[in-house]
Protein backbone atom coordinates (compact mmCIF):
# COMPACT_ATOMS: atom_id res chain seq x y z
CA UNK A 1 0.00 0.00 0.00
CA UNK A 2 1.32 3.26 -0.81
CA UNK A 3 0.40 7.05 0.31
CA UNK A 4 1.06 10.01 -1.09
CA UNK A 5 0.73 13.22 1.14
CA UNK A 6 -1.38 15.92 -1.61
CA UNK A 7 -1.55 19.08 0.04
CA UNK A 8 -0.10 21.17 3.12
CA UNK A 9 -2.62 23.50 4.24
CA UNK A 10 -3.00 26.12 7.39
CA UNK A 11 -6.40 26.71 8.89
CA UNK A 12 -5.98 30.19 9.46
CA UNK A 13 -5.07 30.65 5.47
CA UNK A 14 -7.05 29.20 3.24
CA UNK A 15 -10.67 29.46 2.21
CA UNK A 16 -13.60 27.43 0.59
CA UNK A 17 -15.50 28.41 -2.85
CA UNK A 18 -19.26 27.20 -2.11
CA UNK A 19 -20.40 27.00 -5.90
CA UNK A 20 -24.13 26.23 -5.48
CA UNK A 21 -26.52 26.30 -2.62
CA UNK A 22 -29.36 24.17 -1.86
CA UNK A 23 -31.58 27.46 -1.47
CA UNK A 24 -31.05 31.39 -1.64
CA UNK A 25 -32.16 34.07 0.34
CA UNK A 26 -32.26 32.32 3.66
CA UNK A 27 -29.77 33.35 6.31
CA UNK A 28 -28.69 31.91 9.42
CA UNK A 29 -29.10 33.00 12.69
CA UNK A 30 -26.21 30.92 15.69
CA UNK A 31 -26.69 30.53 18.72
CA UNK A 32 -25.07 32.42 21.26
CA UNK A 33 -21.34 31.28 21.53
CA UNK A 34 -20.36 32.94 24.88
CA UNK A 35 -19.02 30.11 26.94
CA UNK A 36 -16.32 29.27 29.45
CA UNK A 37 -16.03 25.64 28.09
CA UNK A 38 -14.09 25.26 24.64
CA UNK A 39 -15.73 22.07 23.95
CA UNK A 40 -18.71 23.17 24.25
CA UNK A 41 -18.27 25.80 20.90
CA UNK A 42 -18.72 23.83 17.51
CA UNK A 43 -16.00 24.43 15.33
CA UNK A 44 -16.36 26.10 11.98
CA UNK A 45 -17.01 23.78 9.46
CA UNK A 46 -14.60 23.47 5.96
CA UNK A 47 -14.52 21.27 3.54
CA UNK A 48 -11.89 19.52 1.44
CA UNK A 49 -11.67 16.76 -1.32
CA UNK A 50 -9.38 13.73 -0.29
CA UNK A 51 -8.32 11.30 -2.90
CA UNK A 52 -8.17 7.32 -2.55
CA UNK A 53 -4.55 6.54 -0.77
CA UNK A 54 -3.77 9.90 -0.32
CA UNK A 55 -3.23 12.35 3.38
CA UNK A 56 -3.60 15.60 4.36
CA UNK A 57 -3.01 17.52 7.30
CA UNK A 58 -3.22 20.81 9.20
CA UNK A 59 -0.36 22.29 11.89
CA UNK A 60 -2.20 22.83 15.39
CA UNK A 61 0.19 24.85 17.98
CA UNK A 62 -0.95 24.36 21.87
CA UNK A 63 1.09 26.97 23.13
CA UNK A 64 0.79 26.04 26.93
CA UNK A 65 0.65 23.12 29.18
CA UNK A 66 -3.10 24.03 29.79
CA UNK A 67 -4.27 23.51 25.94
CA UNK A 68 -7.60 22.04 24.67
CA UNK A 69 -8.05 21.07 21.27
CA UNK A 70 -11.77 19.75 19.59
CA UNK A 71 -12.37 18.82 16.23
CA UNK A 72 -14.99 16.78 14.54
CA UNK A 73 -15.03 15.70 11.34
CA UNK A 74 -17.69 13.50 8.91
CA UNK A 75 -16.73 11.98 5.60
CA UNK A 76 -18.51 10.53 2.79
CA UNK A 77 -16.58 7.32 2.82
CA UNK A 78 -14.44 5.78 5.48
CA UNK A 79 -10.79 7.44 6.31
CA UNK A 80 -8.61 7.70 8.92
CA UNK A 81 -8.65 10.61 11.16
CA UNK A 82 -5.15 10.82 13.44
CA UNK A 83 -3.90 13.45 16.16
CA UNK A 84 -0.14 13.27 15.90
CA UNK A 85 2.85 14.60 16.90
CA UNK A 86 5.74 15.68 14.72
CA UNK A 87 7.65 12.56 14.96
CA UNK A 88 4.63 10.42 14.79
CA UNK A 89 3.92 12.26 11.09
CA UNK A 90 6.95 11.76 10.42
CA UNK A 91 7.20 7.69 10.90
CA UNK A 92 3.60 7.80 8.87
CA UNK A 93 4.86 9.94 5.77
CA UNK A 94 8.10 7.60 5.57
CA UNK A 95 6.59 3.52 5.93
CA UNK A 96 4.63 1.97 3.02
CA UNK A 97 2.28 0.25 5.80
CA UNK A 98 -0.89 2.14 6.11
CA UNK A 99 -0.76 1.42 9.59
CA UNK A 100 -1.80 4.98 11.92
CA UNK A 101 -2.27 3.57 14.90
CA UNK A 102 1.03 5.29 16.29
CA UNK A 103 -0.80 8.63 17.06
CA UNK A 104 -2.01 10.20 20.01
CA UNK A 105 -5.71 9.17 18.89
CA UNK A 106 -6.79 8.03 15.97
CA UNK A 107 -10.26 6.51 14.54
CA UNK A 108 -11.47 4.72 10.96
CA UNK A 109 -14.76 5.97 10.48
CA UNK A 110 -16.93 8.92 8.83
CA UNK A 111 -17.87 10.85 11.96
CA UNK A 112 -15.22 11.84 14.50
CA UNK A 113 -16.05 14.42 17.34
CA UNK A 114 -13.07 14.66 19.65
CA UNK A 115 -11.50 16.25 22.61
CA UNK A 116 -8.27 16.39 23.96
CA UNK A 117 -5.97 18.34 26.64
CA UNK A 118 -2.36 18.08 24.95
CA UNK A 119 1.20 19.94 26.77
CA UNK A 120 2.66 22.70 24.70
CA UNK A 121 4.21 21.55 21.15
CA UNK A 122 3.51 21.46 17.63
CA UNK A 123 0.97 18.90 16.43
CA UNK A 124 -1.27 17.25 13.30
CA UNK A 125 -4.54 16.67 12.24
CA UNK A 126 -4.49 14.15 9.68
CA UNK A 127 -6.72 12.77 7.04
CA UNK A 128 -5.96 9.53 4.81
CA UNK A 129 -8.14 7.78 2.47
CA UNK A 130 -7.33 4.47 2.52
CA UNK A 131 -10.16 3.58 0.71
CA UNK A 132 -11.68 5.14 -1.82
CA UNK A 133 -12.22 9.45 -2.47
CA UNK A 134 -13.47 11.10 0.18
CA UNK A 135 -15.94 14.83 0.43
CA UNK A 136 -14.19 15.93 4.42
CA UNK A 137 -16.07 18.13 6.03
CA UNK A 138 -13.81 19.27 9.57
CA UNK A 139 -13.59 21.91 12.08
CA UNK A 140 -11.27 22.78 14.60
CA UNK A 141 -10.70 25.04 17.57
CA UNK A 142 -7.91 25.70 20.49
CA UNK A 143 -8.18 27.11 23.27
CA UNK A 144 -6.84 29.06 24.99
CA UNK A 145 -7.39 30.91 21.85
CA UNK A 146 -3.68 32.40 21.48
CA UNK A 147 -2.88 33.87 17.94
CA UNK A 148 0.04 31.46 18.29
CA UNK A 149 -2.34 28.50 18.40
CA UNK A 150 -2.35 27.94 14.40
CA UNK A 151 1.40 27.94 13.76
CA UNK A 152 4.14 30.63 13.72
CA UNK A 153 2.56 33.89 12.85
CA UNK A 154 3.31 34.54 9.99
CA UNK A 155 4.93 37.76 7.77
CA UNK A 156 3.54 40.55 7.20
CA UNK A 157 0.79 41.60 9.75
CA UNK A 158 -0.28 44.83 10.96
CA UNK A 159 1.97 46.06 13.77
CA UNK A 160 1.11 47.76 16.95
CA UNK A 161 -0.71 46.93 20.12
CA UNK A 162 -3.60 44.51 20.54
CA UNK A 163 -5.10 42.86 23.42
CA UNK A 164 -6.41 38.92 22.52
CA UNK A 165 -8.21 38.01 25.98
CA UNK A 166 -4.62 36.26 26.91
CA UNK A 167 -2.19 36.44 30.04
CA UNK A 168 1.19 34.50 28.63
CA UNK A 169 3.25 35.02 31.18
CA UNK A 170 5.60 32.49 32.35
CA UNK A 171 4.63 30.04 29.28
CA UNK A 172 0.90 29.53 30.43
CA UNK A 173 -1.71 31.26 28.50
CA UNK A 174 -4.61 32.19 30.80
CA UNK A 175 -7.73 33.88 29.19
CA UNK A 176 -9.59 36.37 30.46
CA UNK A 177 -12.68 38.58 29.55
CA UNK A 178 -13.43 42.24 28.82
CA UNK A 179 -16.98 43.76 27.96
CA UNK A 180 -16.89 47.42 27.70
CA UNK A 181 -19.12 50.04 25.76
CA UNK A 182 -16.46 52.00 24.19
CA UNK A 183 -12.89 51.24 22.92
CA UNK A 184 -10.33 54.19 22.57
CA UNK A 185 -7.07 54.15 20.65
CA UNK A 186 -4.66 57.27 21.58
CA UNK A 187 -1.73 57.78 18.83
CA UNK A 188 1.25 60.02 18.66
CA UNK A 189 3.36 59.68 15.28
CA UNK A 190 5.99 62.04 15.53
CA UNK A 191 7.13 61.33 11.70
CA UNK A 192 5.92 58.50 9.24
CA UNK A 193 6.32 58.07 4.94
CA UNK A 194 4.87 55.08 4.03
CA UNK A 195 5.86 53.80 0.24
CA UNK A 196 4.42 50.81 -1.30
CA UNK A 197 5.33 51.03 -5.30
CA UNK A 198 2.93 48.46 -5.61
CA UNK A 199 0.02 49.83 -4.18
CA UNK A 200 -2.08 51.72 -7.60
CA UNK A 201 -2.44 47.86 -8.06
CA UNK A 202 -4.25 47.69 -4.52
CA UNK A 203 -6.84 50.84 -5.98
CA UNK A 204 -4.15 52.31 -3.22
CA UNK A 205 -1.99 55.43 -3.14
CA UNK A 206 2.02 54.69 -3.17
CA UNK A 207 2.36 57.17 0.17
CA UNK A 208 -1.00 55.45 1.30
CA UNK A 209 -1.81 53.96 5.03
CA UNK A 210 -3.98 53.51 7.46
CA UNK A 211 -4.03 53.23 11.46
CA UNK A 212 -6.79 50.85 12.36
CA UNK A 213 -8.83 50.44 15.47
CA UNK A 214 -10.55 47.24 15.65
CA UNK A 215 -13.04 45.95 17.86
CA UNK A 216 -15.88 42.82 17.94
CA UNK A 217 -19.47 44.06 18.73
CA UNK A 218 -21.63 41.53 20.55
CA UNK A 219 -25.75 42.12 20.15
CA UNK A 220 -27.35 39.94 22.36
CA UNK A 221 -31.31 39.33 21.30
CA UNK A 222 -34.09 39.11 23.47
CA UNK A 223 -34.64 35.68 21.87
CA UNK A 224 -31.02 34.39 22.88
CA UNK A 225 -29.52 34.82 19.68
CA UNK A 226 -26.01 36.60 19.63
CA UNK A 227 -24.92 38.62 16.16
CA UNK A 228 -21.34 39.77 16.12
CA UNK A 229 -20.26 42.56 14.32
CA UNK A 230 -16.70 43.72 13.00
CA UNK A 231 -16.12 47.78 14.35
CA UNK A 232 -13.19 49.43 12.01
CA UNK A 233 -12.46 53.18 12.87
CA UNK A 234 -9.22 53.35 10.31
CA UNK A 235 -7.58 56.91 9.22
CA UNK A 236 -6.83 57.31 5.76
CA UNK A 237 -3.56 58.54 5.69
CA UNK A 238 -1.83 59.95 1.93
CA UNK A 239 1.88 60.23 3.87
CA UNK A 240 3.63 61.82 1.24
CA UNK A 241 1.29 64.70 1.22
CA UNK A 242 -0.35 64.79 5.05
CA UNK A 243 -3.47 64.37 4.64
CA UNK A 244 -5.83 61.86 6.18
CA UNK A 245 -9.36 61.04 6.09
CA UNK A 246 -11.78 59.47 9.01
CA UNK A 247 -12.71 56.14 7.75
CA UNK A 248 -15.00 53.55 8.93
CA UNK A 249 -16.19 49.97 8.21
CA UNK A 250 -18.88 48.03 9.78
CA UNK A 251 -19.05 44.50 9.13
CA UNK A 252 -21.54 41.32 10.31
CA UNK A 253 -19.46 38.48 11.40
CA UNK A 254 -22.22 36.79 12.78
CA UNK A 255 -22.13 33.60 9.94
CA UNK A 256 -20.00 33.31 6.69
CA UNK A 257 -22.92 35.20 4.56
CA UNK A 258 -22.69 38.38 7.02
CA UNK A 259 -25.73 40.40 5.36
CA UNK A 260 -26.00 43.75 5.88
CA UNK A 261 -28.44 46.05 3.93
CA UNK A 262 -29.70 49.92 3.77
CA UNK A 263 -32.34 49.23 6.17
CA UNK A 264 -30.36 46.92 8.84
CA UNK A 265 -28.04 49.56 9.39
CA UNK A 266 -28.60 53.23 9.15
CA UNK A 267 -26.68 55.95 9.37
CA UNK A 268 -26.08 59.98 9.79
CA UNK A 269 -24.03 59.75 6.81
CA UNK A 270 -26.76 58.32 4.03
CA UNK A 271 -26.69 61.58 1.98
CA UNK A 272 -22.95 61.96 2.41
CA UNK A 273 -22.05 58.70 0.71
CA UNK A 274 -22.14 56.09 4.02
CA UNK A 275 -24.10 53.21 3.19
CA UNK A 276 -23.56 49.46 2.22
CA UNK A 277 -21.47 48.31 -0.04
CA UNK A 278 -20.60 45.06 -1.29
CA UNK A 279 -16.92 44.06 -2.47
CA UNK A 280 -15.75 40.23 -3.61
CA UNK A 281 -12.64 38.37 -2.48
CA UNK A 282 -11.69 34.91 -4.07
CA UNK A 283 -15.16 34.65 -5.59
CA UNK A 284 -16.66 35.23 -2.34
CA UNK A 285 -19.05 38.48 -1.77
CA UNK A 286 -18.86 39.62 1.31
CA UNK A 287 -21.43 43.10 2.74
CA UNK A 288 -20.21 46.16 4.65
CA UNK A 289 -20.92 49.61 6.04
CA UNK A 290 -18.79 51.98 4.88
CA UNK A 291 -17.97 55.52 5.46
CA UNK A 292 -15.20 58.30 4.44
CA UNK A 293 -14.97 61.52 5.44
CA UNK A 294 -12.89 64.66 2.72
CA UNK A 295 -9.54 65.01 3.16
CA UNK A 296 -7.88 67.21 5.66
CA UNK A 297 -4.32 68.39 6.10
CA UNK A 298 -1.95 67.66 9.33
CA UNK A 299 0.90 68.37 10.84
CA UNK A 300 3.45 66.59 12.63
CA UNK A 301 3.64 65.68 15.31
CA UNK A 302 0.26 64.25 15.02
CA UNK A 303 -1.51 63.10 18.20
CA UNK A 304 -5.28 61.96 18.78
CA UNK A 305 -7.39 60.02 20.00
CA UNK A 306 -10.18 56.95 17.80
CA UNK A 307 -13.35 56.39 19.90
CA UNK A 308 -15.52 53.64 19.39
CA UNK A 309 -19.06 53.76 21.82
CA UNK A 310 -21.92 51.60 21.77
CA UNK A 311 -24.98 52.28 22.90
CA UNK A 312 -28.41 50.11 23.38
CA UNK A 313 -31.46 51.82 22.15
CA UNK A 314 -34.66 49.46 23.41
CA UNK A 315 -36.88 48.81 20.18
CA UNK A 316 -34.39 50.27 18.02
CA UNK A 317 -30.96 48.48 18.20
CA UNK A 318 -27.45 49.20 18.92
CA UNK A 319 -26.11 53.06 17.88
CA UNK A 320 -22.84 52.37 17.19
CA UNK A 321 -20.70 55.98 17.25
CA UNK A 322 -17.31 57.01 15.53
CA UNK A 323 -15.18 59.29 16.69
CA UNK A 324 -11.93 61.03 16.53
CA UNK A 325 -9.88 63.69 19.12
CA UNK A 326 -7.34 65.83 18.42
CA UNK A 327 -4.73 66.13 20.52
CA UNK A 328 -1.80 67.35 18.87
CA UNK A 329 -2.26 68.78 15.18
CA UNK A 330 1.94 71.01 15.37
CA UNK A 331 1.25 72.07 19.13
CA UNK A 332 -0.89 70.78 21.02
CA UNK A 333 -4.34 71.36 21.63
CA UNK A 334 -7.83 70.90 23.59
CA UNK A 335 -10.75 69.77 21.73
CA UNK A 336 -14.19 67.87 22.33
CA UNK A 337 -14.54 64.07 20.38
CA UNK A 338 -16.10 64.10 17.40
CA UNK A 339 -18.69 61.84 16.39
CA UNK A 340 -18.04 61.96 12.72
CA UNK A 341 -20.31 58.70 12.11
CA UNK A 342 -23.65 57.75 14.05
CA UNK A 343 -24.67 53.90 12.81
CA UNK A 344 -27.22 52.83 13.80
CA UNK A 345 -27.81 48.89 13.84
CA UNK A 346 -31.54 47.79 13.69
CA UNK A 347 -32.15 45.17 16.18
CA UNK A 348 -35.49 45.56 17.31
CA UNK A 349 -35.39 42.56 19.89
CA UNK A 350 -32.28 43.82 21.52
CA UNK A 351 -31.19 42.89 24.90
CA UNK A 352 -27.40 44.07 25.55
CA UNK A 353 -24.77 45.02 23.52
CA UNK A 354 -20.87 45.46 24.16
CA UNK A 355 -17.39 45.57 22.48
CA UNK A 356 -15.82 42.26 23.55
CA UNK A 357 -11.89 40.53 23.78
CA UNK A 358 -12.41 37.31 24.94
CA UNK A 359 -9.34 34.98 25.02
CA UNK A 360 -11.79 31.20 25.42
CA UNK A 361 -13.86 31.91 22.31
CA UNK A 362 -13.81 32.65 18.24
CA UNK A 363 -15.99 34.47 16.48
CA UNK A 364 -18.53 32.37 14.11
CA UNK A 365 -16.32 32.98 10.96
CA UNK A 366 -13.42 31.85 13.00
CA UNK A 367 -12.00 34.82 14.01
CA UNK A 368 -10.10 36.16 17.40
CA UNK A 369 -12.16 38.14 20.06
CA UNK A 370 -9.55 40.64 19.97
CA UNK A 371 -9.51 44.15 19.74
CA UNK A 372 -6.37 45.95 17.61
CA UNK A 373 -5.27 49.82 17.36
CA UNK A 374 -2.31 48.83 14.42
CA UNK A 375 -0.69 50.37 10.88
CA UNK A 376 -1.55 48.93 8.27
CA UNK A 377 -2.06 48.85 4.20
CA UNK A 378 -4.35 51.54 2.75
CA UNK A 379 -7.20 48.63 1.30
CA UNK A 380 -8.10 45.70 -0.07
CA UNK A 381 -5.87 43.34 1.70
CA UNK A 382 -2.37 45.48 0.61
CA UNK A 383 0.91 45.36 2.59
CA UNK A 384 3.00 47.97 2.98
CA UNK A 385 6.38 49.37 4.08
CA UNK A 386 7.41 52.52 5.52
CA UNK A 387 10.90 54.72 4.88
CA UNK A 388 10.06 56.50 8.08
CA UNK A 389 7.96 55.91 11.20
CA UNK A 390 7.88 57.30 14.95
CA UNK A 391 5.10 56.66 16.82
CA UNK A 392 3.43 55.81 20.03
CA UNK A 393 0.29 53.99 20.93
CA UNK A 394 -2.05 52.98 23.59
CA UNK A 395 -5.35 51.06 23.63
CA UNK A 396 -7.83 51.15 26.08
CA UNK A 397 -11.40 49.97 27.54
CA UNK A 398 -13.89 51.74 29.48
CA UNK A 399 -14.06 50.09 32.71
CA UNK A 400 -18.07 50.49 34.44
CA UNK A 401 -16.40 48.91 37.93
CA UNK A 402 -13.79 52.12 38.28
CA UNK A 403 -15.71 54.58 35.66
CA UNK A 404 -12.38 55.54 34.00
CA UNK A 405 -10.78 54.10 31.04
CA UNK A 406 -7.90 51.77 31.57
CA UNK A 407 -5.58 49.78 29.87
CA UNK A 408 -6.59 46.30 29.12
CA UNK A 409 -4.56 43.51 31.30
CA UNK A 410 -2.19 42.16 28.70
CA UNK A 411 -0.99 43.25 24.70
CA UNK A 412 0.49 41.85 21.64
CA UNK A 413 2.00 43.75 18.98
CA UNK A 414 0.41 42.89 16.27
CA UNK A 415 -3.42 42.53 15.07
CA UNK A 416 -4.21 39.31 13.17
CA UNK A 417 -7.87 39.99 11.86
CA UNK A 418 -7.60 42.67 9.52
CA UNK A 419 -6.85 42.07 5.80
CA UNK A 420 -4.28 44.84 5.97
CA UNK A 421 -0.35 44.57 6.65
CA UNK A 422 2.79 46.10 6.95
CA UNK A 423 6.16 44.53 6.24
CA UNK A 424 8.83 46.59 8.25
CA UNK A 425 7.54 47.85 11.31
CA UNK A 426 9.25 46.96 14.91
CA UNK A 427 7.53 47.43 18.34
CA UNK A 428 8.94 48.13 21.54
CA UNK A 429 6.83 48.51 24.77
CA UNK A 430 7.21 49.96 28.42
CA UNK A 431 3.58 49.56 30.81
CA UNK A 432 0.88 50.20 28.22
CA UNK A 433 2.39 51.94 25.67
CA UNK A 434 3.56 50.63 22.46
CA UNK A 435 6.91 52.14 20.27
CA UNK A 436 6.81 51.80 16.32
CA UNK A 437 9.91 52.44 14.10
CA UNK A 438 10.73 51.06 10.99
CA UNK A 439 12.82 47.53 11.40
CA UNK A 440 12.55 43.87 11.58
CA UNK A 441 8.52 42.90 12.51
CA UNK A 442 8.33 41.51 15.89
CA UNK A 443 5.24 39.50 16.81
CA UNK A 444 5.51 38.99 20.30
CA UNK A 445 3.47 39.14 23.57
CA UNK A 446 4.28 42.70 25.42
CA UNK A 447 3.03 41.77 28.60
CA UNK A 448 0.43 43.95 31.15
CA UNK A 449 -0.01 46.99 31.92
CA UNK A 450 -1.20 49.04 34.92
CA UNK A 451 -2.27 52.83 32.96
CA UNK A 452 -5.50 54.54 32.94
CA UNK A 453 -6.49 57.38 30.60
CA UNK A 454 -7.54 61.05 32.23
CA UNK A 455 -10.11 62.51 31.20
CA UNK A 456 -8.14 64.54 28.30
CA UNK A 457 -6.82 61.55 26.50
CA UNK A 458 -3.47 62.44 27.08
CA UNK A 459 -1.21 60.04 28.81
CA UNK A 460 2.54 60.28 30.31
CA UNK A 461 4.74 62.31 28.65
CA UNK A 462 6.33 59.42 26.94
CA UNK A 463 3.10 59.00 24.30
CA UNK A 464 4.45 62.74 23.00
CA UNK A 465 8.19 61.83 22.91
CA UNK A 466 9.84 59.88 20.36
CA UNK A 467 9.93 55.80 21.17
CA UNK A 468 11.97 54.36 23.51
CA UNK A 469 14.85 51.82 22.46
CA UNK A 470 14.00 49.04 25.20
CA UNK A 471 12.83 45.81 23.26
CA UNK A 472 9.85 43.44 23.97
CA UNK A 473 9.59 39.83 23.78
CA UNK A 474 7.54 37.07 23.68
CA UNK A 475 9.13 36.14 27.36
CA UNK A 476 8.31 39.16 29.04
CA UNK A 477 7.09 38.50 32.61
CA UNK A 478 5.38 41.33 33.56
CA UNK A 479 1.67 40.53 35.38
CA UNK A 480 -0.72 43.09 36.26
CA UNK A 481 -4.86 43.09 38.34
CA UNK A 482 -7.78 43.96 36.75
CA UNK A 483 -10.72 44.35 37.43
CA UNK A 484 -11.97 41.51 34.82
CA UNK A 485 -12.20 37.52 35.45
CA UNK A 486 -9.91 34.93 34.10
CA UNK A 487 -12.59 32.34 32.93
CA UNK A 488 -12.06 28.81 34.35
CA UNK A 489 -10.22 26.83 31.71
CA UNK A 490 -12.22 23.88 29.33
CA UNK A 491 -13.30 21.17 31.11
CA UNK A 492 -14.22 17.77 29.23
CA UNK A 493 -17.66 17.84 27.90
CA UNK A 494 -19.50 14.25 27.16
CA UNK A 495 -19.06 12.99 23.67
CA UNK A 496 -22.86 13.07 23.52
CA UNK A 497 -22.66 16.86 23.78
CA UNK A 498 -20.70 17.43 21.08
CA UNK A 499 -22.58 15.31 19.22
CA UNK A 500 -25.98 16.89 19.55
CA UNK A 501 -23.95 20.08 18.87
CA UNK A 502 -22.80 19.24 15.60
CA UNK A 503 -26.22 17.44 14.43
CA UNK A 504 -27.66 20.65 15.19
CA UNK A 505 -25.14 22.75 13.25
CA UNK A 506 -25.41 20.16 10.44
CA UNK A 507 -29.68 20.28 10.52
CA UNK A 508 -29.03 24.09 9.70
CA UNK A 509 -25.86 24.42 7.44
CA UNK A 510 -27.48 22.82 4.76
CA UNK A 511 -25.16 22.85 1.61
CA UNK A 512 -24.65 21.74 -1.14
CA UNK A 513 -21.43 22.23 -2.70
CA UNK A 514 -20.66 21.46 -6.61
CA UNK A 515 -17.26 22.17 -6.42
CA UNK A 516 -14.66 22.69 -3.79
CA UNK A 517 -11.48 24.67 -4.37
CA UNK A 518 -8.78 25.03 -1.86
CA UNK A 519 -7.14 28.44 -2.08
CA UNK A 520 -4.53 30.54 -0.32
CA UNK A 521 -5.38 33.86 1.26
CA UNK A 522 -3.45 36.51 2.11
CA UNK A 523 -5.70 37.28 4.86
CA UNK A 524 -8.74 35.18 5.80
CA UNK A 525 -11.36 38.04 7.22
CA UNK A 526 -11.78 41.45 7.36
CA UNK A 527 -10.28 44.11 4.91
CA UNK A 528 -10.85 48.22 4.91
CA UNK A 529 -12.12 48.93 1.24
CA UNK A 530 -11.01 52.69 0.45
CA UNK A 531 -12.32 52.92 -2.73
CA UNK A 532 -16.11 54.28 -3.35
CA UNK A 533 -18.34 54.27 -6.43
CA UNK A 534 -18.39 57.93 -7.27
CA UNK A 535 -21.98 57.38 -9.79
CA UNK A 536 -24.98 59.24 -8.58
CA UNK A 537 -28.22 57.27 -9.14
CA UNK A 538 -31.92 57.51 -8.53
CA UNK A 539 -34.16 54.74 -7.28
CA UNK A 540 -36.39 53.37 -10.64
CA UNK A 541 -39.62 52.84 -8.10
CA UNK A 542 -39.71 55.62 -6.17
CA UNK A 543 -37.12 58.44 -7.62
CA UNK A 544 -34.81 58.94 -3.89
CA UNK A 545 -31.42 59.29 -4.73
CA UNK A 546 -28.93 57.16 -3.55
CA UNK A 547 -25.99 56.42 -1.89
CA UNK A 548 -22.86 55.74 -4.05
CA UNK A 549 -22.95 52.04 -4.46
CA UNK A 550 -26.40 51.32 -2.67
CA UNK A 551 -28.00 47.61 -3.02
CA UNK A 552 -31.12 48.48 -1.51
CA UNK A 553 -33.34 52.03 -1.62
CA UNK A 554 -33.44 53.68 2.26
CA UNK A 555 -36.82 55.29 1.35
CA UNK A 556 -38.87 52.07 -0.20
CA UNK A 557 -36.66 48.90 0.13
CA UNK A 558 -36.40 47.91 -3.12
CA UNK A 559 -33.36 46.32 -4.77
CA UNK A 560 -31.19 48.31 -6.96
CA UNK A 561 -29.40 46.93 -9.99
CA UNK A 562 -25.62 46.99 -9.88
CA UNK A 563 -23.63 50.04 -11.08
CA UNK A 564 -22.14 49.15 -14.43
Amino acid sequence: MWRVSFLRFERKLYGLLLATLLFAGMFFALAPLRTTYATSLVPQQEQLILRSNYYEYLEVQSFSNNTWVAYNVTSSSPISVAFMTLSQLDAFSNTSSDDISNSITYQNTTSVVENLQVPSGEYFLVFYAYGSRALVDYGYDVYPNTPYSYGPVPAPEASGIASYGITNDSGVAVPYEVETSQIVGVANISSVLANNPQAPSYGDNVAGMTLQLNTNLVVNETNGLQDIYWVQNTPDFVTSNNVVSLTDNIWNNTDLVGMLTNQSITSTNFANGGAVYTTTSEGVTSYAYLFSENNVTYKLPFSFALVENETVEKGTGVLVQLGFRDLQNGTLTTSPTFWYDNVTIHVPNVESAYYEVAGNATTPIGSFFDSEFVFAGEGNFESTQFLDMSASLGLFYYNESTGSLSSFPTYYSFGADTGESVTNLAVNYSNGIAYVTVGNPNYVYLGGSTLTLPSDYKLPSSIFSAPSTSGASSTTTQTTQSSTTAVSLPVPASNNDLLYAAAAVALVMVVVVAAVLAMRKGKPFEQTVQTFPQTTKTCPYCGTVLPPGAIFCSQCGQAQQPYA
